[in-house]
């Protein structure tokens, strides 16, 4: 099944009778025109009855100063030298019309007035109730499609945002599925409306008058040929307007957001220019469409302007000879504009559905996204977790072409035990905690909770009891407590106000004018980095997990704050499973098991003094921070010394 078919089928199907409906009305409002056009043509045949012959005219009235003379048989002469005269002889008092035609004129004149009003008005319902429900569907597929794409999106597993950009995939929620929606009006109706008014419009011209017709219908390649050369370089240019407008957003952006780097390194001129290009280029792209759209619009004009005289030359000489009448000549001329429309439409169809079919491409793609990590039939709910943890032969590589990111861990940690994770970047050590809360899938191995395989256990269970403080803080767009307590929404002040103490957060919160309400805004903008990391601190705390991972959750913060945080994180994580990935072995002293991960392999395992004792990478890392240490402090030393 393609995509198309999948849409039809999964999101339209439901909607099935409506589409219909709507269809109808659509194909029926397309078509108004020949019926308002088809009463002006008989407002001039059969109301004013306007009958051009060679060289004879019938009027049921002239204009002033039309009529030169009367003739002996009643008849009158015109100042072009033809003649016309009256079929009735009976007259009104003031010489015109016969009374009974005249009122029989005035009695169709009536009804056709009525008649236009009417089909205005029903046209013009129809119309909305069209436009309504086209939005409706529209609307609805578009709701649906969203909610699945983005439950399908919370799924997922970490590898596939790995992949992709932020603003990718907002792309794939947004703009691809406000393109499937236009699909539903630029294509599927549009395709019908557009047929049934050719066929319609061809149908009528052809009634009128074949040989008009076939001059019009060879007109219209024409115009389609040269509509077609001059958008594929349209097209091309807007692309490129679309891409520069997005250099010039880009420049604007960055400019604003680094507005300080800007100013401290005096370089504002370089700025302006930068911009400046920007929007020159722009300029240019810009009146290069201008052009474009120009020619096409005279080149067009110039094809229907010859199309148009060669339908009027012929066109008259039809009248004059009596082919048809001038009411004819009227419904037939205002037909043809009508139809090209349609044309241009169709021709470009496959464009609209190319488009359409990338972005369902896109859009399908998400919904088709195997999930690597989801829960079994029968899921293993773990009311309260004891916190032993153990790693069995456990290896993971984020894609099978890349080499391993873990290698052949194995290791055990037990209830109440600290962890320390220490070794170089890229060692492996977010990596591994990032397996405990089932972010990934190992690739070889198994990981026990108390026993238990964590593929069995339910991941809302599993992730309720084993909590991480991200490297990088994730805030929300709201207050302060509702970030703090977004882990457990029903948390009461007070146990927000003791996570925010244990974080060394409160103090700083009631120095703001709005104190836990305070709006901290998107990202946690109005927070400085440690600011942050207590946050963050805070809001894994407000949920007391029985497993607590830090990945390196102190880094930004001053040794002040630090030891006051690290001398609460102390009592909280007594008797509390806890993993600290960590670069200084100051936090390492504490541990009841260090282990020293290198390029994925945990290369030492013990503790802090014998590790030290076996004088390896431990120890290399420990003389290194220790010589670090002694430096400073003598560089302090000297300080002090007067000169």
């Amino acid at each position: 099944m393609n995509h198309f078919q999948r849409l039809i089928v999964v999101y339209l199907r439901p909607h099935l009778a409506k589409l219909i409906v709507i269809l109808t009305a659509a194909m029926v409002t397309s078509c108004s025109w020949f019926t308002i056009s088809y009463l002006r043509k008989v407002m001039v045949d059969d109301v004013l009855q306007v009958r051009v012959g060679q060289g004879t005219q019938e009027l049921a009235s002239s204009e002033p100063g039309h009529v030169d003379r009367p003739l002996r048989d009643g008849g009158w002469r015109t100042r072009d030298g033809g003649s016309f005269r009256r079929r009735d002889t009976g007259r009104d008092a003031g010489g015109g019309l016969p009374i009974s035609r005249k009122t029989k004129r005035l009695r169709l004149l009536w009804w056709i007035f009525l008649a236009y009003v009417g089909f205005r008005i029903f046209f013009a319902a129809l119309n909305w109730g069209y436009t309504y429900g086209i939005a409706r569907v529209g609307q609805d597929l578009v709701f649906r499609l969203r909610q699945d794409v983005y439950e399908k999106l919370q799924s997922l597993q970490l590898s596939y945002f790995d992949r992709y950009q932020t603003g990718q995939i907002m792309a794939r929620i947004m703009d691809d599925v406000n393109a499937v929606q236009a699909s539903i009006s630029n294509i599927f109706i549009r395709f019908f409306t557009d047929v049934a008014t050719l066929i319609i419009g061809v149908g009528i011209l052809f009634h009128i008058h074949s040989g008009l017709a076939s001059i019009a219908i060879v007109t219209l390649p024409f115009y389609v040929l040269i509509y077609q050369v001059f958008v594929r370089k349209i097209r091309a240019i807007n692309h490129q307007i679309r891409e520069r407008n997005a250099a010039v957003y880009g420049a604007i952006g960055d400019s604003v957001r680094g507005i300080r780097v800007v100013m401290a390194f005096a370089r504002e001129v370089r700025e302006y220019r930068r911009f400046f290009h920007a929007i020159s280029n722009f300029f240019r792209l810009q009146i290069r469409n201008s052009i474009l759209n120009t020619a096409l619009s005279i080149l067009c004009g110039l094809v229907s302007g010859i199309g148009t005289t060669l339908v009027l030359y012929y066109g008259i000489l039809a009248i004059q000879t009596g082919q048809m009448t001038l009411g004819d000549f009227l419904y037939f001329y205002g037909s043809i504009g009508f139809l090209f429309s349609p044309v241009v439409s169709l021709s470009n169809m496959n464009i609209s559905i190319q488009q359409v079919a990338a972005a369902l491409n896109r859009v399908f793609d998400v919904l088709d996204e195997d999930i690597t990590i989801y829960e079994p039939e029968v899921a293993v709910k773990m009311s309260n977790m004891q916190g032993e943890v153990v790693f069995h032969n456990v290896s993971l590589s984020y894609n099978e072409k890349d080499d391993y990111a873990l290698k052949d861990l194995n290791f055990a940690a037990f209830p109440g035990q600290m962890v320390c994770l220490v070794g170089a970047s890229g060692g492996g050590k977010t990596s591994l905690v990032n397996l405990l809360l089932r972010l990934y899938q190992p690739t070889e191995g198994k990981i026990t909770v108390d026993g238990e395989d964590i593929k069995n256990v339910a991941l809302s269970s599993l992730r309720k009891h084993i909590r991480m403080v991200p490297q990088e803080p994730v805030l929300f767009s709201g207050t302060l407590a509702e970030n703090i307590r977004y882990g457990y929404p029903e948390a009461k002040p007070e146990a927000v106000m003791r996570a925010a103490q244990w974080a060394e957060l409160h103090d700083y919160i009631l120095t703001l004018p709005a104190k836990y309400e305070s709006y901290i805004g998107e990202g946690g903008v109005s927070l400085s980095g440690g600011q942050k990391q207590r946050m963050a601190i805070a809001m894994t705390l407000m949920t007391d997990p029985s497993v607590l991972i830090l990945d390196d959750s102190t880094s930004a913060l001053d040794a002040k704050t630090e030891s006051k945080i690290h001398s609460t994180l102390d009592r909280i994580l007594e008797n509390r499973t806890s993993f600290v990935v960590t670069h200084k072995v100051s936090m390492a002293r504490k541990a009841d098991l260090v282990l020293v991960l290198e390029k994925g392999r945990i290369v030492e395992a013990g503790t802090h003094e014998r590790l030290l004792a076996q004088q390896g990478v431990y120890y290399s890392l420990f003389e290194t921070q220790l010589s670090e240490v002694e430096k400073g402090v003598r560089m302090n030393e000297e300080d002090l010394v007067p000169a």
